[in-house]
């Protein structure tokens, strides 16, 4: 990178851009360098300069206008002829690079140098090599593409594009761990390029090297800022390791470097939905649908979240059309049984959860949601049966291990006890020790071991208790807000009900909630719901979530009433009562009989003796 002598302020403009650029801080440096073509078009380093980094980034076709610029103003660098003459050679254009090589000669360039360049040029894959190496990975024949380019670079070992296409195409057929060496070789021949570094961590990724994944892919956005891509998959690895401000930050730069990247989209809506962002993550997902209407897991994920918020027709359509895009997508069918069965139709439910997986055999999370299905329709053996073989998938499946404790007594030397011991000893993620924990207390309970079983009791209830994140001051703070709210009771006209009449039964956990919905739930004409989420997140989304200024009781109670009718109504199979049994929302019963007196409410109480 030579410096011509050129006024102040330019010069120091230039050496700062040099200094970037011997430190690889190749994105300031191009700016700067940009800069003083402003006003300095024909300045020769800065030209030059400019054209190596495109050398240096994979675009060397946009490296020539300026070595020709260089070349223009001050033939006699050699340093410009040989950059202007390996450009030329990368991109296969042999016989102008030997015309320039022969012009080259009487500016300076010696014949050592002139001898090492046409060894080069023999080197280099041929311009039809080329393009038919690049149509076979364009057209997808990564199989003919990876053999193609495993000759080629036996033939043409300094020609980075044999390795890189090589790596690629073995990393596009699943082939992670062949593609680590060819993709090495690629890096060390172009350590600039930042494709090479983006290709290199998906690589890792897959490997679960995620360290080495992370330095590639923050090493691809040194070195191209606006690479979208990269920003998008150090997003989600950022996001897998726990560090989801960061992970949140990333993908907001990779929709910025790129706004219609619609994956971007998608997995943002998938952060935020983790975060707790509900309506954001809504609307990132109906984003990335805007922009890719076939994008399967944005209508899953979106899904998930609508039938999390108790809007169980949305996300079934969501689900179904997953489907019909996607026939095979074992998830969405999984899904789409989860949201049947949370609408009480059993039969459909266990159809698609078979579908799931008839598709993907070893689809653990399936197979109990399935031993779910047929759980709540009676089929106790069945469901055993279904959970056992999530087992023989994933032998450390917390929630399976738990729902069996659940349909099985215990006896003595009962293997299962023996699992659940060992696993409790050495499972250390407190999301699965809360399932394990349960599962020994049942255990114990059932062989007499009462004192052990309290102790398993207690410690899974302090993981639950601190995945709630429960505090008694928010509940109390919860009460006065309510109560403020109601202090002036306006005038309404009441909301319809619907074809189907709810019941709530509300009261404290263990009151007798479940036993008076298998009650009602006996009559032919009565659906028993379960305790559905929907009233409370109503009530968080018109009146919690409301601004205080300006707040009206009145269309909170009627837009929550509303809301909650229809997706009644939506559950309750045709039968003429649905009963909801959450026993929490005793909190949002002002709001409820406030739009409509006549609903039924059965408050259930329990002697504490």
């Amino acid at each position: 990178m030579p410096i011509a002598q050129v006024p102040d302020p330019v010069s120091n403009m230039l050496l700062q851009a040099v200094a970037y650029h011997r430190e690889g801080k190749l994105h300031e440096a191009e700016l700067i360098y940009r800069t003083i073509l402003q006003s300095h078009p024909a300045h020769p380093d800065a030209n030059h300069n400019l054209g190596v980094i495109a050398v240096q980034t994979g675009q060397a076709e946009a490296a020539l206008p300026h070595f020709k610029v260089a070349l223009e103003t001050n033939p006699d660098v050699v340093q410009f002829w040989e950059s202007y003459i390996d450009a030329l050679i990368q991109l296969g254009r042999k016989e102008e690079a030997k015309a320039v090589i022969t012009q080259a000669k009487s500016h300076g360039l010696n014949g050592q140098t002139a001898d090492r360049l046409v060894l080069q040029m023999a080197q280099r894959i041929s311009p039809p090599e080329r393009e038919q190496l690049l149509g076979s990975f364009g057209n997808r024949d990564f199989e003919s593409a990876a053999r193609l380019a495993k000759r080629l670079t036996s033939e043409h070992p300094e020609d980075p594009l044999g390795w890189k296409v090589w790596g690629a195409s073995l990393m596009l057929m699943g082939q992670a761990a062949d593609a680590v060496m060819p993709m090495q070789k690629n890096l060390e021949l172009m350590p600039d390029d930042a494709e090479a570094h983006f290709n290199y961590g998906t690589a890792m990724r897959h490997m679960k090297r995620l360290k080495e994944a992370e330095s590639s892919f923050r090493k691809a956005v040194e070195l191209k800022p606006d690479y979208a891509e990269s920003l998008n998959n150090l997003g989600n690895l950022l996001r897998e390791t726990g560090r989801l401000e960061q992970a949140e930050s990333s993908l907001r730069q990779a929709i910025e470097a790129k706004p219609d990247y619609a994956e971007a989209h998608g997995n943002l809506g998938s952060l935020l939905k983790e975060l707790g962002e509900a309506a954001e993550a809504e609307e990132e997902f109906r984003k990335a649908l805007e922009l890719k209407p076939q994008y399967v897991a944005a209508h899953n994920e979106l899904g998930n979240l609508l039938m999390e918020q108790g809007r169980l027709g949305e996300a079934e359509s969501c689900f179904r059309h997953a489907i019909a895009i996607s026939a095979f997508s074992s998830a969405a069918h999984r899904n789409l049984g989860n949201t049947l069965k949370e609408q009480g139709r059993m039969a459909e439910a266990e159809a698609s959860m078979r579908q799931a997986i008839a598709l993907a055999p070893e689809y653990a999370e399936a197979h109990n949601d399935l031993g779910n299905v047929l759980r709540d329709q009676g089929k106790v053996e069945e469901a055993i049966a279904s959970y056992r073989q999530g087992l023989s998938i994933r032998p450390g499946f917390a929630e399976c291990h738990y729902n069996i404790s659940q349909l099985k007594t215990y006896v003595n030397d009962d293997p299962d006890v023996a699992v659940l011991r060992q696993l409790h000893e050495n499972e250390s993620r407190e999301e699965n020790r809360k399932y394990i924990c349960f599962a020994l207390a049942k255990a114990c309970e059932d062989l007499g071991n009462y004192n052990e079983a309290f102790k398993y009791y207690s410690e899974g209830k302090l993981q639950r208790k601190k995945e709630l994140g429960y505090s008694i001051e928010n509940d109390r703070a919860l009460f006065v807000r309510i109560r403020a709210a109601f202090e002036a009771l306006p005038e309404m006209t009441p909301v319809p009900l619907k074809e189907t009449n709810p019941v709530l039964i509300v009261g404290m956990m263990r009151s007798g909630t479940s036993l008076v919905e298998q009650i009602l739930a006996s009559h032919s004409a009565v659906h028993g719901a379960g305790e559905l989420d929907n009233l409370g997140l109503l009530a968080v989304k018109y009146f919690l979530n409301a601004e205080p200024t300006g707040f009206d009781l009145s269309i909170a109670c009627k837009a929550i009433v509303a809301e909650y009718f229809d997706m009644l109504q939506s559950v309750a199979g045709g039968k003429t009562c649905v009963v909801d049994k959450m026993p929490l929302n005793f909190r949002w019963l002002g709001f409820v009989l406030l739009a409509n007196p006549e609903l039924r409410v059965v408050h259930t109480l329990r002697d504490p003796m």
